[in-house]
């Protein structure tokens, strides 16, 4: 630039000889360098706690102290400064003095001070010099890592979307060792992220083959952030899927949508290279350019880039349940990288990949402890090998840790005197619902933390342990192994899991056999990337049973569109369509939760039952997914083998938590007051328990029964053990629950255990000399049974209770399952089916009571086996209104309704409109006193008696006396006194048997 130029150029920026000589007169201010805002943040403090200090002392000079130019402390000012302090780090009071002041603290005083406080001060405060452990990650590492997050691990996301993005980031680590802030992004820089502006999608050609490759923009790498310096790092695609980023990467851009002019796979590999061109670039849509890659969702619903700390808790927690001793870091990464990179590029390209200033950064905070030269082999042999030290380089990992705490340890930690103060405040602020809802949140936050902490000590306790465990176990064949010290192991658990997954997730077992197979060719088959981009697009809050999803929004089979059923329920909803849709007469299809298959008829469904029972699983417990019930419960009592009982009786399943919890308790309340030793029931476990307490820990820790938590407090009555005196088994048998079904409790605490007849066993056995039951305590059957017969009638016998409802032969034709009447007959009521409850007939109960004449709706559910109303929501209540079946002035938006069904086979013609008695009676044949007569057994000795089973003539009678009384004029008579001993023992049969006190009986009922 000529000299004429120079001075028109200042004189444009307004510089002359006046004002450069007044700038001179300035005083001199120093120019702080712009430093990231975390550090500043650091400055800040470091600033704040030396004014503070010099307060405290009363220096008048505290606001000037830090001016430029300002004078240095004293070495003993700083030394009484850090050990007021304690938490301040000294470097960072050295850096902020430095920029206050304009000129640093001299070498001399820097390093006594640092000598001091490494020395007497922390002697002096018993502080702990500990070490940070720097973690190492190699490739073997990214391979467990990535296998085990595609085909074993069961965790359960908010939305399949993380898993791809938590495999893509993983493999972006692996291969650029960049800082966990490149990627993801942090508070102190909420404007920064890793969009689709970062990277470019570039087909290449590598060894004259196209290939799809990555450039990746580390524009946000620390202390480059908004500067031209960042390191670019370059990707292709790999024939492993474990291995290959681009998979993943391309996944995310097609559910995004984010390519210019591409939609499909097939239409990106069908590109190919200009010829005289080296590549060709894949551009994005131009309003994608800023679009984060990586999203989470917040807890409003919204989206917002994956910030550094979600993925850092996602990578730990993969790590915890992939086996890892430790939780595996980001910069654990980042340091295996750096190691494994120093041998095949120099310090120079290495720091310039990595951003270190110089290459004392590596030998100080990356190299590992461990050296990787072979000095053994290198002297020897000249054949120096590596893989044997980075073993001893990796963090320790080990198969199946243990996974959750055993029942007994809960209930341990449950007595903590922290938790039961909790507890009483709760009772006593029970009026105060605000207290109340408090102390509970505190009380559940706490318990948590409590459980984690204990977890935590058995983990560490059991990888101290692990290798003595395996040495015994491997030499004597007969030691405890490794898989959880009799709790179940996790290996148990994620194979029940990870099975239920391979059913219910179809992407999941697409991308998970292909990890496993391996060998992928992009440019020849892009079916591998659909799965992904479903995983990435599909929504993640409903999941269906297989086979079972909407067409087009719709139900497959009621075409009902799914979008006026709330997301939990539709699931459900086409579930039970199908089971309608499957439904034949006198059969309802059953569906195998462990297979996802439906069973058309009884014959196949046992079949199938005792496939299961002859390869039972250990694991019983539900597993739930998304909703939905992915395996169903099994109760260990009910797999007991006796000769007659029925493979679909053994293998029943439960779907919910609280049927589980009820039926069991039914089989734990009888045997609670055993004292002797009870063996596990499950057909492949062979288990001793001394006592009920310990049943329950064993089905909740070896079974996975976590009901038996709450069985533990609901069903024992107490946690405490019996005392050693009580618990001793030496004089008394042993339970054999195995092939044993208790169905009444004990009788004496002390002696044998009683075991009286139960409903699925035959009394063939009883008579059976063989017969396990009898050899336990034949004496004790028989005295059960004459305790419990004794009285009835010598002539009545017990039999099979029927737990299904009774067909008509003659009152079969007269209605159709779904409830329409045959026959042009007509309900007093308006009928109506619902949209997502099948083709089922329903009536309002408030109109069906008012047109029986009872007061009240209950009234039609007064017994324990009559039929159950159903509760619909508001959807049903709008739909009614729609349809003028119901009032628009109705507020509620729930309302009671029953199957039409049920009313005609419980009340018969007093639904019909205009209903004629035993023309329009479902139960024909015992509506007419002058049938009854006809079934009166010649086999009884009691004159003008007849005795008929009430089970099987009419399931849903409202009470006994209607049906020892079929004339209806009869029922409003007040009962007569009897007369004579005879008929006060046949009514004393009636009352036992309306009260509860005989069950499952024949009753003799007086004709008049």
């Amino acid at each position: 630039m000529s000299k004429k130029r120079r001075t028109e150029l200042a004189a444009s920026r307004g510089l002359n000889a006046e004002a450069l000589r007044n700038s001179l007169l300035e005083p001199n201010v120093p120019v702080l360098c712009k430093v990231a805002p975390p550090t500043e943040t650091k400055y800040e403090f470091a600033k704040q706690c030396w004014l503070e200090y010099l307060s405290f002392l009363g220096r008048s000079e505290s606001g000037s102290i830090l001016r430029p130019g300002a004078i240095q402390p004293t070495t003993q000012t700083l030394k009484s400064f850090m050990m007021w302090t304690c938490l301040l780090n000294w470097r960072n009071f050295r850096r902020m003095f430095a920029r206050c002041t304009g000129k640093g603290i001299d070498k001399d005083t820097a390093e006594d001070v640092r000598s001091y406080i490494l020395g007497p001060l922390r002697q002096k405060l018993g502080i702990k010099h500990e070490t940070r452990l720097q973690g190492y990650a190699d490739e073997v590492d990214l391979e467990v890592l990535i296998t085990y997050l595609w085909c074993q691990d069961h965790y359960e996301y908010k939305h399949d979307r993380y898993r791809v993005q938590l495999a893509f980031l993983v493999l972006l680590f692996f291969y650029t060792g960049a800082r966990c802030g490149s990627f993801t992004g942090k508070f102190e820089y909420q404007d920064l992220n890793f969009a689709y502006r970062n990277m470019e999608v570039a087909i290449a050609l590598s060894n004259n083959v196209p290939t799809v490759c990555l450039k990746v923009n580390q524009d946000n790498m620390k202390g480059k952030k908004g500067t031209p310096q960042f390191v670019d790092v370059i990707l292709k695609e790999r024939k492993v899927m474990a291995q290959c980023p681009v998979v993943a990467f391309l996944a995310l851009a097609f559910a995004d949508d984010a390519f210019q002019d591409i939609s499909t796979p097939e239409e990106l590999f069908s590109l190919r290279i200009p010829e005289g061109e080296d590549r060709l670039p894949v551009p994005w849509k131009q309003e994608m350019q800023d679009i984060p890659i990586l999203k989470q969702e917040t807890k409003g619903g919204n989206i917002k880039p994956l910030s550094r700390g979600a993925f850092e808790s996602q990578l730990a927690e993969l790590s915890i349940r992939a086996g890892y001793e430790i939780s595996v870091k980001p910069h654990y990464i980042r340091r295996g990288v750096a190691n494994r990179v120093d041998k095949h590029a120099t310090a120079a390209e290495r720091n310039h990949l990595f951003g270190h200033h110089n290459s004392s950064v590596y030998q100080k905070d990356y190299i590992s402890s461990i050296s990787n030269i072979d000095v053994q082999g290198a002297i020897l042999d000249n054949a120096t090998q590596d893989d044997h030290i980075q073993s001893f380089r990796r963090i320790s990992r080990h198969k199946n840790p243990v996974s959750r705490l055993s029942l007994e340890t809960k209930v341990t930690l449950l007595d903590r005197s922290d938790l039961k103060e909790l507890k009483r405040q709760i009772c006593d602020n029970s009026d105060n619902k605000a207290m109340t809802r408090t102390l509970k949140m505190r009380y559940e936050s706490l318990k948590r933390t409590i459980f984690r902490d204990a977890l935590e000590k058995e983990k560490d306790e059991w990888f101290r342990v692990w290798n003595s465990h395996e040495i015994s176990h491997q030499l004597n064949g007969n030691g405890k192994g490794n898989d959880g010290h009799g709790i179940l192991s996790r290996a148990s658990l994620d194979a029940v899991k990870i099975c239920m997954l391979r059913q219910l997730c179809s992407n999941r077992r697409l991308v998970a056999d292909t990890c496993i197979l391996g060998g992928i060719n992009l440019w020849k088959d892009q079916s591998v990337l659909y799965p992904l981009i479903r995983l990435c697009s599909e929504d993640s809050q409903v999941q269906y049973y297989p086979g079972e999803t909407p067409v087009e929004g719709r139900c497959p089979k009621c075409h009902m569109d799914m979008k006026s059923v709330s997301i939990p329920h539709r699931p459900h909803h086409i579930h039970r369509c199908f089971q309608n849709s499957l439904r034949s007469p006198g059969w309802l299809p059953q569906y195998c939760y462990n297979h996802a298959q439906w069973f058309t008829n009884g014959a196949d469904w046992e079949n199938h039952c005792r496939i299961h029972l002859l390869n039972m699983d250990i694991f019983c417990g539900i597993v739930t997914f998304r909703g939905i019930t992915g395996i169903a419960g099994r109760c260990p009592f009910c797999m007991s083998n006796f000769p007659e009982n029925l493979p679909a009786r053994r293998f029943q399943e439960f779907t919910t938590s609280q049927g589980f919890t009820s039926h069991l308790r039914k089989h734990v309340d009888q045997i609670r007051d055993y004292q002797g030793t009870i063996g596990c029931p499950h057909i492949s476990c062979n288990q001793d328990c001394s006592s009920v307490v310990k049943l329950l820990h064993h089905f909740y820790d070896v079974h996975g029964i976590d009901e038996a938590e709450v069985l533990l407090n609901c069903s024992t009555g107490s946690t405490n053990e019996p005392s050693p005196v009580a618990r001793s088994t030496s004089s008394r048998p042993k339970l054999h629950l195995n092939n044993n079904l208790i169905a009444d409790a004990p009788t004496s605490k002390t002696g044998p255990l009683t075991l009286p007849l139960d409903d699925h066993q035959s009394r063939a056995t009883l008579s059976d000399p063989t017969s396990p039951l009898v050899n336990l305590n034949s004496s004790s059957l028989g005295e059960e049974k004459k305790r419990k017969t004794s009285d009835l009638d010598q002539t009545a016998v017990i039999p099979r209770k029927r737990r299904k409802y009774q067909q008509d032969l003659i009152g079969k034709p007269k209605i159709l399952p779904t409830g329409e009447l045959l026959g042009g007959k007509e309900y007093i009521c308006t009928t109506f089916t619902l949209p997502s409850y099948g083709p089922d007939i329903f009536m309002i109960a408030l109109k069906l009571r008012q047109g029986l004449g009872y007061s009240h709706s209950s009234c039609l559910f007064s017994n324990p086996w009559d039929p159950r109303p159903t509760l619909v929501g508001r959807t049903a209540v709008r739909y009614l209104k729609d349809k003028s079946l119901l009032h628009q002035a109705y507020r509620p938006q729930k309302l009671s309704v029953v199957k039409a069904f049920d009313m005609f086979r419980k009340f018969g013609h007093r639904v019909v409109l205009n209903g004629v008695p035993v023309t329009d009676d479902y139960y024909t044949a015992y509506s007419s006193p002058a049938i009854a007569p006809n079934l009166a057994d010649s086999s009884l000795s009691i004159p003008g008696t007849a005795c008929f089973d009430l089970l099987e003539w009419n399931p849903w009678c409202p009470s006994i006396e209607e049906a020892a009384l079929p004339d209806t004029s009869a029922r409003k008579t007040k009962p007569q006194k009897p007369s004579s001993s005879e008929e006060m023992e046949n009514r004393n049969r009636v009352i036992r048997l309306h009260t509860g006190c005989v069950k499952n009986s024949k009753v003799v009922i007086t004709i008049d």
